[in-house]
């Protein structure tokens, strides 16, 4: 049960830690303090493949009209992959 807690709370400061950095590829309105936006957020590393088949299941047609904010951090720059999904009108 302790190392646990230490797990977590070295996992909570690594969070923190990201949180507080800034980068080109943050928006504005997620610095914005508003409790009444859902959000998901995407943690570690994934394929841009498996990242592309998320959002396109949580943004279907099908759940009718999504207010949830999509977060992903990840370590390091997007790839050109990458940064082609984020820019995908529907995503934005």
């Amino acid at each position: 049960m302790f190392t646990f807690a230490i797990n977590v709370e070295k996992q909570v400061s690594e969070l923190q830690k990201a949180n507080s950095l800034t980068s080109e590829f943050s928006r504005f309105e997620y610095q914005k303090a508003n409790k009444n936006v859902k959000h998901i957020l995407l943690l570690g590393e994934s394929k841009e493949d498996a990242i592309k088949t998320f959002l396109k299941e949580c943004f279907h047609s099908d759940h009718g009209s999504v207010e949830t904010e999509v977060v992903i951090m990840r370590q390091g720059l997007p790839s050109d992959e990458m940064k082609q999904i984020l820019n995908t009108d529907k995503y934005m």
